[in-house]
């Protein structure tokens, strides 16, 4: 009786290598990267001379389609490469990596793609992090410079249970062991993770599209705590916000969506994502690999892409907080903002970014709070109450530009500080004697 992992191996060998695109198509792709299947019938018809029609379908390779033996959708045409991910360089493969995830494991590839060789040495060798691309085609480049990658299928809706076998699989900080005072009600917050009927949200495809949810059973994250990840420091997770593959400055959309919500799981259940970073090259180090490949000096260019994979690496807000930060008219997403960019490096500090910021947040403040106060003030008839609401609305108005000056990366004079502590004081008072 043949085994999973003997199919998995049979249908690698039927197809063809996967070569890579663009200003990279001179490089091949490692051997463990395969084209989808092409004449998927005559494949089908091969792998069911060798193997039964059970152990096909088992195997998740084919599924029963009205009685019609058909390949699975996840090895569809759809998938721009096939990976085949293995525990050792003689093993067969585990499991098959594809556009829409992993082909036998329900769980997220930047989970179960723990197990692979590849990924556990690279992880090693590169001080514990792991790059997220959004692509299988920035995947297949960061594999050929040796990187350790991972893909973010599914990264973007991440539900509880799942941030817990990350944090696990990463060795990160548990939401448990911070002050969490979200969901209350719900038996699932604070608690450990459930052994039994973990539903998994979708599976989201690195490129386009949205495969339906499916069950996670308690078996199926055999790569948390096993192999080079047991007992180890924390492993970074750095987001490529750009495309190794098409060498594109733009940050794909489907990474602002992730960086987004695991900021939000930060917010809301105090989850510590402090291991989480971003990788964006500067437009130095992009023409640089630009013009290494132009001139057909492919060293050159991996050496500079692995440089800059070393050096312009930021905290997620400050690399990803523009794209976020677009849509968000929340006060305190833009005053977080505003001060991550004021505290940046400075080989990551961006002027005209902090400008914006500070426009943003300085709009959305008077808006929302000074604006109000000016409203009530026209309105109350009362003279002394109309004075104070005046006061109020001004002295709102410079806390809200003289607080995040002071946690700015250069010297304040002790008088700037107390200034802005007796306008405090000041604004306390006001409030306590309009409630009188």
């Amino acid at each position: 009786m043949s085994t999973h992992a003997d199919i998995l191996e049979r249908l690698v060998t039927l197809c063809p290598h996967a070569r890579l695109s663009g200003q990279w198509s001179a490089v091949a792709a490692d051997s463990d990267c395969r084209m989808p299947p092409r004449g998927v019938s005559g494949l089908l018809a091969k792998l069911a001379g060798e193997f039964s029609r059970s152990e096909l379908i088992a195997s998740g390779v084919a599924v029963d389609s009205a009685g019609t033996l058909v390949l699975a959708d996840v090895l569809g045409q759809e998938s721009k490469a096939i990976v085949a991910l293995r525990d050792s360089p003689s093993a067969p493969p585990f499991d098959l990596l594809a556009s829409a995830g992993l082909l036998v494991d329900n769980s997220l590839p930047a989970i179960g793609m723990l197990r692979d060789y590849r990924l556990l040495q690279r992880t090693q060798a590169e001080a514990g992090c792991i790059y997220v691309v959004f692509s299988l085609e920035d995947l297949l480049v960061m594999r050929v410079l040796e990187l350790p990658v991972t893909l973010a299928s599914g990264l973007s809706h991440t539900n509880v249970h799942q941030w817990w076998l990350l944090q696990s699989a990463y060795h990160w900080k548990s939401i448990g062991d911070q002050d969490n005072n979200a969901c209350d009600t719900d038996r699932a917050v604070g608690t450990q993770p459930s052994t039994t009927n973990m539903v998994s949200p979708q599976t989201e495809p690195a490129e386009s599209r949205d495969d339906a949810a499916a069950a996670l059973p308690p078996d199926a994250n055999p790569a948390v705590g096993r192999g080079g990840t047991e007992n180890c420091p924390p492993i970074e997770l750095i987001f490529a916000a750009w495309s190794p593959g098409q060498l594109a400055e733009e940050t794909p959309r489907l990474c602002t969506r992730v960086a987004k919500h695991f900021l939000d799981l930060a917010r809301h259940l105090n989850a510590d994502v402090s291991n989480l970073a971003a990788w964006r090259p500067t437009a130095h180090e992009l023409e640089r690999i630009r013009f290494c490949l132009g001139v057909g000096d492919v060293s050159a260019a991996a050496a500079a892409m692995r440089k800059s994979a070393s050096d312009s690496v930021f905290a997620l807000d400050v690399t990803l907080g523009a794209a976020i930060m677009a849509d968000s008219n929340d006060y305190w997403t833009l005053l977080r903002r505003f001060e991550t960019l004021q505290s940046a490096r400075p080989e990551a500090f961006d002027p005209a970014a902090l400008e914006i910021a500070r426009s943003r947040f300085h709009a959305t403040s008077d808006a929302r709070l000074v604006a109000p106060l000016f409203e009530r003030a026209w309105k109350e008839p009362d003279p002394l109450k109309r004075n104070r609401l005046m006061a109020l609305g001004h002295l709102a108005r410079i806390l809200n530009r003289t607080a995040p000056v002071l946690g700015d990366g250069v010297a304040v004079e002790l008088r700037d500080l107390e200034r802005y502590a007796k306008a405090v004081d000041q604004f306390n008072k006001l409030c306590k004697e309009l409630e009188e």
